[in-house]
């Protein structure tokens, strides 16, 4: 798959306020850190590499 993201919010724990975003590939999470910066949003990038699959 590419090109998904995939939206969370509050669903980490009960009260939780945490809002993140999955995505499935480094370019969908360059293309979401870009627009963030060009909102002006406040962002903190996690990858875990391991949890990123190559495409076939």
């Amino acid at each position: 798959m590419i090109g998904s993201l995939e939206f969370h919010e509050g669903d980490n724990h009960p009260g939780s306020s945490d809002v993140w975003v999955q995505v499935v590939d480094d370019l969908s999470a360059s293309l979401l850190q870009a627009r963030l910066i060009e909102l002006g949003q406040a962002i903190e990038i996690v990858m875990e590499v391991e949890s990123i699959q190559p495409t076939v």
